[in-house]
């Protein structure tokens, strides 16, 4: 009887392990269906990527292209696994559907949008402290975009390899019901052949095996280095250095490499 009995509790917990395994596989189908697959603006070439450090991550990324701009969001939630690939989810739909309704609205008002979304969610109903990193990004026409929300630097390289770091700066999205002071945009621009380049910090954060992190000089270096070369190849390299310098991958990974083209 003793036997039976622990063979029927060794396959209920086989049962709820592999249950559990199907459903974080669904939450990551689900997670990576939002993304891109082949993002594509007019006047740019695009590559991007997110490594999740676990089977649900929680940056988020994503190009909207409409008839007269494009969007660039990139994003990072609190943590990483489930609980943050479920808020990234939220915040990508409510980035969009502020987006949708009027394409030429102001980035601060998007990241107005996801904020109160993800305290009213997360913060009041389901009592947790998580929080994102959140920058909104509007493309004006001619090389020229208005950016809101903190984040990690923007790095644009410029003719000749010149690196410029544009700080993100504003307020954590979803600690506040408001923004205390509201919401600074800036803007930056890029010129024909010139490349920028957006970030979550798992890349600047990697570190070795003595806790040396790849840091923001490591990545400028790349990018300079860059000078003519695509989109996508860039964003290999940046991967494929970061994935060198890194002894595990302890957080989520997200780029988002843009090259303007020198025709219109």
């Amino acid at each position: 009887n003793t036997m039976v009995e622990e063979v029927e509790r060794s396959r209920d917990e086989l049962q709820r392990t592999e249950a559990l395994r199907r459903e974080v596989q669904i939450a990551h189908q689900i997670q990576t269906a939002i993304l891109p697959v082949s993002p594509a603006v007019r006047g740019y070439e695009v590559a991007a990527r997110m490594k999740p450090a676990d089977d649900v991550g929680g940056d988020l990324y994503d190009i909207l292209a409409f008839e007269k701009t494009f969007w660039v969001l990139i994003g990072d939630v609190s943590g990483h696994g489930i609980n943050s690939g479920l808020i990234m989810m939220m915040s990508q739909a409510a980035a969009y559907g502020a987006i949708a309704d009027d394409p030429l609205c102001a980035p601060r008002d998007v990241i107005t949008t996801v904020n109160r979304v993800v305290h009213e969610n997360v913060q009041r109903r389901m009592r947790r402290d998580d929080y994102l990193t959140l920058m909104a990004v509007r493309h004006l026409g001619d090389g020229r975009f208005l950016a809101a929300g903190a984040h990690q630097p923007v790095f644009v390289v410029r003719a000749g390899g010149k690196v410029d770091v544009i700080e993100a700066t504003g307020q954590w999205v979803g600690l506040a019901p408001d923004f205390a002071g509201g919401i600074r945009e800036y803007q930056f621009q890029v010129a024909p052949g010139e490349l920028v380049c957006f970030i979550t910090d798992g890349v600047v954060e990697a570190a070795n095996g003595s806790g040396q992190l790849f840091g923001e000089d490591r990545l400028a270096a790349i990018l300079g280095r860059a000078n003519g070369a695509s989109a996508s190849h860039v964003l290999g390299q940046v991967f494929a250095e970061v994935e060198a310098h890194a002894a595990a991958q302890d957080d989520d990974m997200t780029a988002v490499i843009l090259r303007r083209k020198n025709e219109d």
